[in-house]
């Protein structure tokens, strides 16, 4: 059996799992980032947001962001938006050795599960986009990818192997989630 759970520094639910698997287990709440050189099972719910993993394929670690909304507009600088969270999360994998040459990619969400608004872009479009742009500015290949769909999903990253798995979640259950998230 496995250690009681907690919180890390950031407020993730961080708890160790049993001995034989020696993995520390991660929750990853919408607008956050986590990097770890620990291996680790990196669990998050997607619906429109975006959740970018990397896996450094020479040092054998990995990290995930999950984002909300593609840009930041007036608000100061914050994981909850595209472009900041891929900055973020690539800062963090820097600071555990990884050079941009030795990251994959890979890429989940992006569902059209919120009402779309007149004429608008949905928004999962749009994180899907600046998620694929940005690791393309930054020469990041993106090896595997699951966006779009009506569909939430819940994703789970193996830092030490970069293997994810991928389940799809039922639309009425992300969208009952809340926080932040459809």
């Amino acid at each position: 059996a496995g250690s009681p759970g907690g919180r890390d520094r950031q407020g993730r639910t961080v708890s160790r799992l049993s001995a034989d698997t020696a993995l520390l287990e991660v929750f990853l709440p919408p607008g956050e980032v986590h990097c770890t050189s620990v291996p680790s099972r990196v669990t998050t719910i997607l619906g429109s947001c975006v959740a970018v993993c990397l896996w450094d394929n020479v040092r054998h670690v990995g990290g995930m962001n999950h984002f909300i909304l593609p840009y930041r507009r007036d608000n100061g600088p914050s994981p909850r938006f595209g472009d900041f969270a891929i900055a973020r999360l690539m800062e963090e994998m820097r600071h555990l050795g990884c050079h941009a040459g030795s990251l994959r990619a890979k890429v989940f969400g992006g569902a059209a599960v919120l009402p779309l608004a007149a004429g608008g872009d949905p928004v999962g479009d749009q994180n899907v986009r600046v998620a694929l742009e940005q690791l393309l500015e930054h020469g990041i290949p993106v090896i595997a990818r699951r966006t779009g769909g009506r569909s939430g999903l819940l994703i789970r990253l193996f830092t030490e192997s970069g293997d994810v798995l991928v389940r799809r979640v039922a639309a009425i259950a992300v969208g009952a989630m809340g926080s932040g998230d459809a």
